[in-house]
Order: structure tokens, then sequence, then C-alpha cells
């Protein structure tokens, strides 16, 4: 058997033990710097009382005084732990659509050339009839469609990675996970946090706020003392100095989630360009509910993303209460406990603190370094798996050039002619009057974003790009391929 290492034996071990001694929960060492105040306090508190003044206090006050505490507390508490379970429900709406989206992309979307279209299109009313594709154009047609579906469903886990990043506030493509799947794209969080915006001076000075340009007011100088008790008024001055370029710290960083729904719905869109969503199944509208959806969860989990779980008022009036029951504590235990005192009001202490620092944790649900954090990092692996295996198994998804052979045309054997196939895609939008592989579409070429250097569909088994793995593989290494990936995960 062999031996374990020693960071997974530790989890073991800390798994084992029970919940009463498990230190590495992130809320006691979070309440160590209030319990040293409170002991300390404590410890003054009592021995003024024992040696110099009598400090005992009505019990009733602060008996009261802890009642508002609890409510405020348990109030705070609540807010947090709905903040959780709202992102771990919108990650699970997630992970549950990215499975629908996939399964739909790779089992009910038709492969190779759709039948031509009538003569009364416009496109073949001006070209005449369409020729049939050739036994070629067909298979190369087949292994095109499956390479496009392989990129779009691993776009798919991409947007997932990359969600996981833009929740931490980790921008860009630069990192690992996400620059494998989607560091090919053309996007502009690929490009980094900018420093600057290039926009004159002039420009910001002469916005009218009145007609819908914003205004950005200039920093105002305030006294210490002075903001402890007020806020900046919220309208600049009647006399506004020249306003200042705002740094990159005010400046919303790029949406690479979103720029990757922009890919898949051009994906969406070639697919109904070629007329392989329509029929009575209602595939159009399922793949378009699902990126609907998509895009739903991406705003939910940005709206979590707000500082604080509470509007200020309420953090800082709750604070205030915590804060005040805590240092009234000890005036009410002395005459009774003396220097029992102290360690009986770091007891309570603790119990108000760690509930206090629970909330606070539960209402940063995504953060990378809380331990009360939702596991992102083991969720997209785990969605990688299961997207791997879903388009593994070949006997479900088989997409031979025998089912298309009533297209091909009796010379096509005859031919030794490579098919006339752009390595980059046709510009869309456009009419051509040759067929082809695409059944005789208007603007149904391949997304140009398919044909970029460095998408890899079958990645990492295969390290080629879409134009060489469309050149180079046959349907059957294809679906090879996708076997294998889903016995040997990306993960």
């Amino acid at each position: 058997m062999p031996e374990l290492s020693s960071d997974r034996a530790t989890r073991i071990v800390v798994l084992m033990l029970p919940y009463p001694l498990r230190l590495r929960s992130g809320v006691i060492f979070a309440t160590l710097p209030g319990l040293l105040l409170v002991g300390f306090w404590s410890a003054a508190v009592t021995y003024v009382h024992l040696y110099h003044y009598n400090l005992q206090v009505d019990e009733g006050l602060v008996s009261l005084l802890g009642l508002v505490t609890a409510i405020a507390i348990a109030f705070k508490l609540c807010a947090g732990y709905h903040r959780y379970q709202d992102a771990r429900t919108q990650w699970t709406r997630l992970t549950i659509c990215i499975r629908n989206l996939a399964r739909l992309i790779w089992f009910n979307v038709p492969d190779g050339p759709r039948a031509p279209l009538q003569q009364s299109h416009a496109c073949s009313a001006k070209s005449g009839p369409w020729p049939p594709p050739t036994q070629m154009q067909v298979e190369r047609k087949l292994r095109e469609d499956l390479l496009c579906k392989a990129s779009a469903i691993r776009l798919l886990v991409g947007f997932a990675v990359a969600l996981k990043r833009h929740v931490r506030g980790e921008y860009g493509t630069e990192w690992p996970d996400v620059r494998s799947r989607v560091g090919y794209l053309p996007t502009l969080a690929r490009r980094g946090p900018q420093t600057q915006i290039s926009v004159s001076q002039t420009l910001y000075t002469t916005m009218d706020p009145e007609k819908g340009l914003p205004a950005i007011p200039p920093p105002t100088s305030t006294s210490w003392p002075r903001s402890l008790f007020s806020t900046p008024p919220p309208h600049p001055p009647p006399h506004p100095q020249p306003a200042v370029i705002p740094s990159n710290t005010a400046i919303t960083q790029h949406n690479l989630p979103l720029e990757i729904l922009g890919f898949l719905g051009s994906y969406a869109g070639y697919l109904a360009c070629e007329r392989k969503l329509s029929g009575s199944g209602g595939l159009s509208g399922a793949v378009q509910r699902e990126l609907a959806t998509l895009g739903d969860i991406l705003g939910r989990c940005e709206a979590l993303l707000e500082e604080g779980s509470m509007p200020l008022p309420y953090t800082v009036i709750i604070a205030q209460i915590k804060w005040l029951f805590l240092l009234l504590l000890p005036f009410q235990l002395l005459q009774a406990m003396n220097w029992l005192t102290i360690p009986a009001a770091v007891i309570l202490a603790f119990t108000l603190l760690g509930l206090s620092s629970a909330a606070a944790s539960l209402a940063t649900p995504f953060s990378a370094s809380d331990a009360t954090a939702l596991p992102l990092d083991i969720a997209c692996t785990t969605l990688a798996i299961e997207i791997d295996a879903l388009t593994s198994s070949p006997l479900a998804h088989q997409p031979l050039v025998t089912a298309h052979s009533s297209y091909y045309t009796a010379a096509a054997e005859a031919e030794d002619v490579e098919p006339k196939y752009s390595e980059k895609p046709k510009p869309a939008n456009t009419c051509t009057g040759t067929g082809g592989a695409a059944g005789g579409e208007c603007g149904s070429s391949v997304p140009a974003w398919m044909y970029l250097k460095g998408n890899r569909p079958l990645g990492p088994l295969v390290k080629k790009d879409f134009a060489e793995c469309v050149r180079s593989l046959s349907v059957g290494d294809i679906l090879e391929v996708m076997k294998m990936k889903g016995e040997m995960p990306e993960g």
C-alpha cells in the first residue's frame, strides 16, 4: 500500500477531528485581536475596581444591551449566510447549465452538410440550384463540425474557469487554467489591467451630467477627525478644481466571462444559420435559454461581489452595539467574580466575535484564501472531468460519412482534388453559389475564432490547432481522442 503524503495525511486527520477541536475554520484566529483587547480591558477594569474605585453597575443595563446585541449579531449572520447560499445556488446553476449545453451541442446538433435550401431562397434564386457536395467535402465538413463542437464545449468549461477568476478579482487571461482554454481568444481582457485612461483632461471637465454624460467629481480633502463623523458631499463644489484622471483602481476591469459569452453566441448564430438548430425539438430555444442563463448567473455573481452584505449604516451600528456590550460586560461581572471577570469576559467575547467573524466570512463566498469560501477550484475541476466523460462515448455519437451518402456526386470517386475549403473561414453575411459542405447557406462559415492559432479543441492530448486537426485527423480519430479525454480527463 503506497504511503500517504504528509499533506494528505494531515488533511485526513483534520477531517476526523470533531468540530469543537477544529482550529482551521478561519474564525478563531480572526477573533484573537479582539479577544486580547477584551482581556486587557477586563484586567484594567478589575484592577481599578479592586484597588481604587467601585465600578460595579446595575445588572439590568448590560442584560438589556446583551439582548439587543444578540439580535444584531443574528441579523448580520443571517445576511451573510444568505449571500453564501445565493453564491452556492448560482454555482450549482452554472454547473447544470454547462452540462445541458454540452449535452445539447455534442449529441443533438447534427453534423455534416444540411439539405440544400429550396429554390425560393434569395441566394438560390440568384445562383441557381446548389450542386451536391462530394464525398471529400462531406468528410471534411464532418471533421470540421466535430471540432467546432469540441471547441465550443471546451470554451464552456473555460467560461466557468474565467468566472471563478473574475469573482476573485483575478482579471486577465494570464492565469494557467484560463490561458490553456481561452488564452487564444482576441479578448480585451487579454491585455491585462489598464494603467491610464487615454482621454484628454478637457473631455472630463466639459461633461454635463444633465445630458447623460458621466461626471467625475474631483477628490475632496477632509481632515481626519472630521472624516470620522461626516461623509464627503455627494456633489462637487460650485467651482471644481481640474478633474484628475482616475487610476486603474477606479476603472472596471474587462469582463472576460462576458466576452466568452459573445464567442459562444457567435457559434450559436453559426448553427442557426446552417439550420442545425431547427426542428420540432426546440433545440434553438433551448440553446438560447441556456446561454441567457449563463449571462444571468454572471450578473448575479457580480452582484455578490459588492463589499459588505448589508448597507453601511447597518454594518456600523451593529459593530458599535457589539463593542459597547463587550466594553460594558466586565462592569457587571466584577462584584461576583473578581479576577475571574477576565476569563469570563474573554469567553463571552469569543462567542460574539466568533459569530461576527463567521458572518463576515460567509459574506465573501468567493474568496480564494478564506477557509469558509466555496471550493471553486474543485468545482471547476470536477466540471471539466464530467464534460470530458460526457463527450467520450463514440457509440452515443456516430456522425458517420455513410449517413450522408445521398449527397455524394457520381464523380466524387473520380475526382482526386482537394475540396475547395479555405483554411480561413468565409466572411460572415455573404452568399456563395458553390454549395459545398455548407449545403448552400448564407453566411454559414465557421466562426472566425475557431481558426485562430492556439485553439486546440482536442488539447491537451492533441497539440494541434483547429486547422491542422481538420486537415490531418479523420472522424474516427477525433472520436477516439474524445474517448481518451474521458479516460484521462483534463481537469
